[in-house]
Parts: structure tokens; sequence; C-alpha cells
């Protein structure tokens, strides 16, 4: 008896698209198969139908039971189920106007391939504030294979924010140092958060107003850098908003600083800025002068006369430097001629009383009676007391001879004097 052998048909590749409507796969067979077999998934369970919304990619297997003795016969469905084009989730970013370039795409979490739009037409993917137009940037990603008649949107609404324009008023902006100035911001309601720079090093972060010190001289930028709600930063700096100052020189000099009194006369120098005024006081009393002139003092007082000057600029700050002249006698000797060494506190010394001395050109010596130099000084105010170089006993009751050499403090005068002096136990 001859047996009809079994026939599964011939299998082949088919591609469905996810959203595709369900499918006998009796039908996807080529020739003449017969019918009553079955179908085995990918993962091994039996199917009737293949629904593309739930069916994985992989190979179909048809299977008709043979006869004996006749085998069975199969035929395999290669079945590839594309997934529809996802453009991502659409949402919404806000940037401010000094933003970097910022890359779309990411925000969607989708996959790159698709195409951008925006208010201006075609668009990069990437929004650059300042350059491009804030508002909808749509994308198009285009689905493949099976579902490339499909298509996927979704979109980035793109808003800027402007930056904020502080101001800011100073409040006394020029002074002497050590100068503490306020700074006061226009619109601390709109500040989130503040960084004042004084251009000295000094900073605050009060956002209404601060106060800074300054010790130097100089004129100073101020800066203020604001952060609004938005966390956009904005700054404004003003140029010379500044101004210290530590006041001008006070400064001259007058020679001679030791004046006769018979010729008590220095001359003082002086070289004026042209932005300072000066005011002179010599010996608590206001001149009217300037430059380099000469002062006679009158009457010629004895003692240390003092000259100030007081340097002023256009701020108010001043400066001042005080000097003295010291006027002093001509060269006077007086030299006594006899002394008692007791140590009774009257007398017990000797040397000469001199005034207007120049102290380095002087030499005083004392001798005994055959010539042996007992005492020698050239300090004007060191004196004898009696002693071979006062060191030791008294010399015996005597008359010693003395010599002294003095210069004036003034003048090239010279004295050189000798005398006796009687020592008196």
């Amino acid at each position: 008896m001859l047996v009809q052998a079994a026939n599964a048909g011939t299998g082949g590749n088919v591609s469905f698209c996810e959203n595709g409507v369900v499918v006998d796969p009796f039908t996807l067979l080529g020739g003449a198969p017969n019918a009553g077999g079955s179908w085995t998934a990918p993962g091994g369970g039996t199917i009737t139908n293949i629904d593309p919304s739930t069916a994985t990619s992989g190979a179909y297997t048809y299977t008709v039971n043979g006869t004996a003795p006749c085998p069975n016969a199969q035929s395999v469905m290669n079945v590839t189920i594309d997934v529809l084009p996802d453009a991502g989730s659409s949402t919404s970013v806000q940037l401010c106007a000094d933003a970097p370039p910022l890359a779309l795409l990411p925000l969607l979490g989708t996959t790159p391939g698709g195409s951008w739009t925006g208010p201006s037409g075609a668009a990069s993917g990437t929004f650059i504030p300042g350059t491009h137009i804030p508002g909808i940037y749509t994308y198009t990603l285009n689905g493949t294979g099976a579902c490339s008649a499909e298509q996927d949107q979704a979109s980035v609404q793109v808003g800027i924010d402007p930056l904020p324009q502080p101001s800011f008023t100073v409040v006394g902006g020029n002074g002497c140092a050590p100068f503490q100035m306020q700074v006061i911001n226009n619109d601390p309601a709109g500040t989130q958060s503040a960084l004042w720079s004084f251009g000295n090093g000094g900073n605050s972060i009060d956002p209404a107003e601060a106060w800074n010190t300054y010790t130097t001289a100089g004129s100073f930028d101020i800066t203020l850098q604001v952060t609004d709600a938005n966390g956009c930063v904005g700054s404004m700096t003003m140029a010379d908003a500044v101004l210290v100052s530590t006041g001008p020189i006070a400064e001259f000099y007058a020679l001679p600083w030791r004046v006769s009194v018979n010729n008590p006369t220095t001359v003082i120098t002086h070289t004026p800025a042209a932005f300072a005024v000066y005011a002179w006081m010599i010996d608590g009393a206001s001149i009217d002068t300037s430059g380099v002139f000469a002062w006679t003092f009158d009457p010629p007082t004895l003692g240390d006369h003092i000259i100030c000057l007081t340097a002023t600029d256009t701020l108010g700050c001043f400066n001042e430097l005080c000097e003295r002249v010291l006027v002093d006698d001509d060269l006077t000797i007086y030299v006594a001629n006899a002394f008692t060494p007791n140590a009774d506190g009257r007398n017990d010394g000797f040397r000469p009383s001199i005034i207007g001395v120049q102290e380095d050109w002087y030499d005083f010596m004392v001798f005994d009676r055959w010539g042996l130099l007992v005492f020698r000084t050239s300090d004007p105010y060191e004196t004898w007391n009696g002693a071979f170089n006062n060191s030791g006993d008294i010399l015996p009751t005597d008359v010693y001879v003395w010599t002294l050499k003095a210069k004036d403090q003034f003048t090239p005068e010279k004295a050189e004097l000798i005398g006796t002096v009687t020592l008196l136990k």
C-alpha cells in the first residue's frame, strides 16, 4: 500500500512591526503544506497565532506528523519583530542666558538617529543660549524594518531666564585713610545671594549692604555679583568707586639746625606739590610763606624753636612734620682759679665753664709744677677730681698749670688758653 508523505510546506523569513495585526503563521508557509500541523515558538511553547505585540523574534517551527512508515515533516519560519520608534518623554528646561551649550537628546531619555526641529526650523539638537531662540524643540524618530512607516515625536520646551542686572550705591566714596565706606544694593529683594569685592582684597556676602575699610591710598573698583532665585548670576563693577588718600607728604629741612644767638637765622627748604595746600607754624605762630626762605628768630631766645609744616590735599587729608632749630650761645669760657676736692659737695671738681663750644674740637690738660700731665680730656663736660687721671688719691695741695683748646660751634674762631689753678685740700 502506498502512503503519502507529510508536507510541512516551505519556511522563510518574515518581519512584523510590533503594532501589527495577529497573523496565522500557516498563511506564511510556501508550497502546499498539510493543514492540521502544530507550531512551536522560539521558547518551545505551542502557538496557533503570532501576535506582534507579544511575540518574540526567532525560529517558529511547523510540524506535520507523518503516517508510518513516513516521517514527520517540518518547516521553519524565521520571524523578526521590529520595535516601534520611541522618541522619549517630552520635558522642559530653564536656562540662564549665559549658560553653556546644552545637548537636548539626553533630556528625552532616548537614542540618537532622529532629527530636530525648532522655532526657526531644522535644528541640531544642541541649544546655545544667546544664539538660538527659546521655545519648543521637537525630536522626530522614524521606525526601521517593518516599522519604517511609523514615527514618534517628543519635545523639549526651552526657556531662558535673563541674568540679573545688579546696581548699587556708594555712600561716601572719598576720604582719608583709614577710610570706612558703605555700599547699598539697590535691589536686595531680587538677590538670593551676593558677593561684594572692594578692590583692596576685602569682600562681603551681605545681600543688602556692606562696609569696608581702606588703609592704603589709591583708587579702587567695587564689584557686586548677585545670584537670583533662578540661580542666574549677574555682576556690576563701578570703576574708581572709592578714592582714598593718606595725605600729601609734609617735607622740609632747616639748615643750620643749630644757630648762634648773635646770628639766629636758618634757611628752610621745601618743594611744594601742586595739589596740596601748606601751612607753616614757627614757635606756635602761623606764617605765610612757601618754597625756600630764611627765618630769623626774633627775639633769639636760647633753646629749641619748633618749625611745623602741615600739608593738606583736596580731600582734606593732611600730614604734619615738625623740626627743631636750636638757638645757642657763642663760645664763652670761664675758668676758676682754685678748687677744694674734699668731698664736701662744694667746689669739689675743676673744669672750664664753657658754652657755645664745638664739642668735637676740645682739649683740656692739667700739669703739676714739674710739667707732668696729671689730667686730660676731650669731653667739655668731664671734671678733674684732683687725682692723677681721676684715679686714686687726691694730689697734694699745690698750684697746677692748665691749657685749653676750644672752637666756637658757629664760627671758625678758636681759643687757646693757659692758666693756673690752686688745689686746696
